[in-house]
């Protein structure tokens, strides 16, 4: 399931944390690690700046160093040394995490382009920064590097968190998973059930009450079968579906939104454990979808919040992965986005 990890790091403590998860996740699937830096102007914080400097003029006398681009002036071939040291200790770095087959990139341009380009070029499968860093990647807002990546990504992609609570990465032993139905919410029961079991991890699968799901596709994401009769008949079973489009599940009970999440969840908990996910968990909670996550993320103690780019909510479409993007800004653990 994964056979590339890309990594972004510009030597921050947010971008160690993620350098560590991503090795952690590249040692447990034998997968190539790959580790990009990019530096985006003179974005480097002083005391970096002036440890690269001492160690660009000591190895310039010692001729243990030469630039890729003699043509730069000395401050820009200063911030590419700073870049290769950089990458020599987050490789070193990696390998202790238990990676094996370790590349580094150094690049030069807008972080969230040239991490988007690398990770097409190199058909990742992964995709793990830190949601701060220096520079470019100091505030986590609409517009920073990481939000468009997560945003732009063509593959999964993981933003690390860091907090006094949590102050680096120290494994994946509990992953929540919210769940609504849709393909996209189940291909992330399907991404983190695999990681669940490569971790030995325990799996929360959460569902939101659909309150203002479309009928049509809500229809879609259960079977009838399963059903109860008046579930059956509030859901207009067997009824033209045209007729259907503009409806909300609003109008329907409390128990019968109930029993379309029971239905959910029982399934999405028969594919985490199809993965290999041992320990799997499901619960039920109602109202506000990111608060909800983000509330149960904090109670659980959760390492890993894995989600879907979007789901079934007709509000939720209006603005593109919106619960995604709230959680992911103010998750209080690692976040996965799921594609």
């Amino acid at each position: 399931m994964i056979g590339t990890v890309l990594v972004a790091t510009d030597g921050s403590a947010h971008a160690r944390a993620a350098v560590d998860l991503g090795a952690a996740v590249a040692g447990k699937y034998d997968a190539r690690l790959v580790l990009l830096h990019v530096v985006f102007g003179s974005d480097l914080p002083g005391d970096l700046f002036g440890r690269a400097k001492q160690g660009f003029e000591a190895a310039g006398k010692s001729g243990d160093w030469t630039s890729d681009h003699p043509e730069w002036a000395p401050e820009h071939q200063i911030e590419e040394f700073a870049g290769r040291m950089l990458l020599d200790e987050a490789k070193a770095r990696a390998e202790e995490q238990g990676a094996s087959r370790v590349e580094t990139i150094n690049d030069f341009g807008a972080s969230s382009e040239r991490i988007l380009q690398h990770a097409r070029r190199l058909s990742a499968d992964l995709i793990v920064m830190g949601s701060r860093g220096h520079g470019e990647w100091a505030n986590f807002v609409l517009g920073s590097a990481s939000h468009a990546v997560v945003h732009y990504a063509p593959c999964t992609a993981i933003t690390v968190h860091q907090s006094e609570d949590r102050p680096g990465f120290e494994g994946v032993s509990h992953i929540l998973v919210p769940t609504d139905g849709s393909d996209h919410a189940e291909k992330a029961v399907t991404f983190a059930g695999d990681i669940a079991a490569k971790f030995g991890a325990k799996m929360t699968l959460v569902h939101s009450l659909l309150r203002h799901a479309n009928l049509d596709k809500l229809r879609e994401s259960v079977d009838p079968d399963k059903l109860s009769e008046s579930t059956r008949a509030a859901l207009h079973l067997g009824e033209r579906r045209m007729a259907l489009t503009d409806m909300l599940s609003s109008s329907l009970s409390d128990d019968a939104l109930r029993e379309v999440g029971e239905q959910i969840l029982e399934r999405a908990k028969e594919k985490a454990e199809a993965e290999g996910a041992q320990d799997v968990q499901t619960e039920i909670v109602d109202g506000n979808a990111s608060k909800a996550i983000l509330e149960l993320a904090k109670d659980r103690n959760v390492d890993l919040i894995a989600m879907g780019t979007r789901g079934l909510s007709q509000v939720e479409r209006l603005v593109v992965g919106s619960v995604s993007y709230k959680v992911s800004h103010a998750a209080p653990c690692h976040c996965m986005v799921v594609r």
